[in-house]
């Protein structure tokens, strides 16, 4: 996009930029800023062939020199001009902040955010405290998004904004949402919800109600969260909100993949393509090949997989989205994990790291340090495997989200098992379970559940370790999550095979390995040669079979936690 000098003109007029007025203002030095203001918006031309930033880079550089002189008037002119740039379908006004946003530059969004809020009118404050809650948000700095926002209400009740009011409640229940305080998130967004029903705000119940999906699902009530998303797509087809429409597909999407449904999650991530795609949202479509290629890697499909995640990486980086690349890059460390090239893993979570760091993305940093830490453990090298997941920890106890400390906890306590230091690791086990239970998350409370299980299994505190893993089976099973039960099932048919109970273990195994094929799980092969033993050892080999058993001891603790 060049910038339009006809346009510009009509902006440089609403912003109230004459040169002929201020060419007589005092000091030189502020006569310069108010020139340079004028060159970049009038005279600027990007390459032909720009990054996205690029192509806003006049009206940047124009607001910075204005705010150098603190003329807040026209420099809050210029902050809420709407002005001629893409931005991707994602927004219906164009204003510079909100463009850097849909960009990804979260970090310069806030900067210019920053220079200009405070000299703003009461409205302008408003949005600019929204923008501000934005940039937070998306750099995992949590409690100053929650006080932006929450000033961004604050004035928008003042004015009696009630649309902007429906924005910030929704904002605020994301916030809540991000720091796992799922019940406050579910507050804000049935409050969103009813205040959006009496203004008729058809987007706001939409979205309110597709909030409501998210909260639920991270609480393990998939079919709440199904209920939820499916009325917030049907409103979004209604009203033709088609942003919000791919919204809801991968947020089902998800719910599928999360129950191990993932032909449905497939089918669900390819619609959220197709309309990424048909209303130019590159961020979307971005995501969207991010998700499919999760949900293939879970089917077994990692061609199919290495290829979506490198689709991602290349629009990532052509719009300049650094956390869509570096998500992608943790993706394909995952991939080469798998596929036990843990080196190029190790090369790809670094990459994932780097960028993390740059951008000051604390999520997608835990994110690269728990990848690192698993490529080590596969390598035996399992005290650095410890570093990587107590940096791991130490970030997200800082960010102050608590699932993600769970979930981190139970990393940690994968490298404890790892080093044979099981008392450590059953107590990581117990923070997460507890944590989990608190959130009311149960697919994390089955997890919690079942590496309990494998541990006391390792410590041949065998009635321990049934009770723990039964325990967490019943859970998946309510929840249908078909992958959790079939690692499960695998580990209890070892422990049966150890108490001796061969019909029970047999039964066991073959459900594991019936489930196993069915999502194309790596355990299956497991699945099937422990079958196999059970078959040949039956019966008249049951002397051989507790020979076996103590053989199975021995090599229990070199099995790690699926």
């Amino acid at each position: 996009m060049n910038q339009n000098p006809s346009n510009n003109r009509e902006i440089l007029q609403k912003i109230g930029l004459d040169l002929t007025v201020t060419k007589g203002i005092k000091p030189r030095w502020k006569r310069s800023h108010y020139r340079a203001a004028y060159n970049w918006l009038l005279k600027y031309s990007p390459s032909s062939n720009p990054s996205n930033r690029e192509t806003i880079k006049g009206y940047i550089e124009a607001l910075s020199h204005i705010c150098e002189i603190e003329d807040w008037d026209i420099a809050g002119n210029l902050f809420m001009e709407t002005i001629n740039a893409p931005s991707n379908g994602q927004f219906k006004t164009n204003r510079i902040t909100m463009l850097l946003f849909a960009w990804g530059y979260y970090q310069e969004q806030l900067e210019l955010c920053e220079k200009v809020s405070g000299h703003l009118k009461i409205d302008g404050e408003m949005i600019c405290q929204n923008d501000i809650g934005l940039a937070h948000e998306y750099q995992s700095r949590y409690d100053k998004a929650l006080q932006a926002y929450m000033r961004s209400l604050e004035i928008a009740n003042e004015l009696d904004e009630k649309s902007q009011v429906c924005a910030s409640l929704g904002n605020l229940a994301n916030i809540y949402l991000h720091t796992d305080n799922y019940q406050e998130a579910i507050k804000f967004n049935n409050q969103c919800f009813q205040l959006a029903k009496n203004i008729n705000h058809w987007k706001s119940v939409g979205s309110s109600l597709g909030g409501l999906g998210l909260a639920y699902k991270a609480l393990g009530d998939y079919e709440k969260a199904l209920d939820f998303n499916k009325k917030s797509l049907l409103i979004a087809q209604k009203i033709g909100n088609k942003l919000g429409e791919a919204t809801n597909l991968g947020n089902i999407g998800e719910i599928y993949l999360q129950q191990g449904s993932y032909e449905q999650a497939i089918i669900y991530y390819q619609q959220y393509l197709e309309i990424a795609r048909e209303i130019n949202n590159r961020h979307g479509e971005s995501d969207a090949l991010s998700k499919l290629g999760v949900a293939h890697f879970y089917q077994g499909k990692y061609d199919i997989s290495f290829d979506l995640h490198h689709q991602n990486i290349a629009i990532s980086k052509a719009i300049g989205s650094r956390s869509g690349e570096a998500i992608g890059y943790a993706n394909i460390g995952n991939h080469f994990n798998t596929l036990g090239d843990y080196q190029k893993a190790i090369n790809y979570y670094s990459k994932c790291l780097d960028i993390s760091r740059t951008i000051g993305d604390q999520k997608i940093e835990s994110t690269a340090l728990c990848g690192l830490g698993h490529a080590y453990g596969y390598l035996k090298q399992y005290e650095q495997e410890v570093i990587y997941k107590k940096q791991c920890l130490d970030i997200v106890k800082r960010i102050g989200a608590r699932w993600e400390i769970g979930a981190a906890l139970g990393d940690l306590g994968l490298a404890y098992s790892d080093l044979g230091s099981y008392s450590k690791a059953i107590d990581c086990y117990e923070q997460h379970l507890v944590i989990a239970q608190e959130l009311g998350d149960k697919n994390a409370e089955g997890n919690a559940l079942g590496n309990l299980g494998v541990t006391y299994l390792k410590m041949r505190r065998i009635n321990k370790a049934e009770a723990n893993l039964i325990h967490s089976i019943a859970i998946f099973e309510k929840i249908k999550a078909p992958r959790s039960i079939a690692f499960n099932l695998y580990e209890l048919a070892i422990l049966h095979c150890i108490k001796g109970q061969f019909e029970l273990a047999n039964e066991e195994c073959s459900q594991a390995l019936e489930m196993a094929s069915k999502l194309k799980l790596p355990i299956a092969s497991s699945c099937g040669i422990l079958l196999k033993w059970l078959r040949l050892l039956r019966g008249k080999y049951s002397l051989i079979f507790r020979c076996l058993s103590k053989l199975l001891f021995k090599i229990l603790g070199m099995l790690r936690i699926a």
